[in-house]
């Protein structure tokens, strides 16, 4: 999941980077979709700064284990990263075979009304995490959005016990095949 700056030809520079970094780490590109959003439930200040948001689709070389698929995403997200990191509003929330993150500029109760894969019964995940979190020190962007590509403490979390009660009381609602 990317986000990629408004100006065609700077997405169109951009995606020719990603294509690149993924190309060099022998990963075939499959394709490019424009991922369906509701623009609709955005407020003025997530409207006014909305990023292109694309999905890019690889293939990894017969034989590579997920964990080798996973590796090199990472090493080309770093240089792609390192190579666009004057375009402010080029960002990649997730570049994973394993995990898929769906963020925004928006209400928490907002994202799954933003992003209408989320209302997609097709979409299948065997766990889904969800963080909210909003800036206090910082004006808001796009790519300042929870969540953030990894889960991490940040010292910020004053009742354990209590967050293990309220999960607790939520497995009933888990299912699994």
């Amino acid at each position: 999941m990317l986000f990629l700056n408004k100006d065609p030809e700077l997405a169109k520079a951009a995606r020719r980077i990603v294509e690149e970094e993924l190309q060099l780490e022998t990963l075939s590109i499959v394709g490019w979709r424009d991922v369906p959003t509701n623009e609709g439930v955005l407020g003025e200040i997530a409207l006014s700064s909305l990023p292109r948001i694309e999905q890019i689709f690889v293939n990894a070389p017969a034989g590579w284990r997920p964990r080798d698929m996973e590796r090199r995403l990472f090493i080309a997200r770093r240089r792609i990263e390192k190579r666009l990191q004057e375009d402010k509003d080029f960002y990649v929330c997730s570049l994973s075979n394993l995990v898929n993150i769906y963020k925004g500029l928006c209400m928490p109760a907002d994202l799954p009304r933003f992003y209408l894969d989320l209302a997609d019964l097709r979409l299948e995940s065997a766990i889904c995490l969800f963080h909210q979190r909003f800036s206090t020190n910082t004006v808001p962007r796009w790519p300042l959005a929870q969540p953030f590509r990894y889960l991490a403490h940040n010292g910020e979390i004053n009742t354990i016990t209590g967050n293990r009660q309220w999960a607790r009381a939520r497995t009933y609602k888990f299912q699994t095949r």
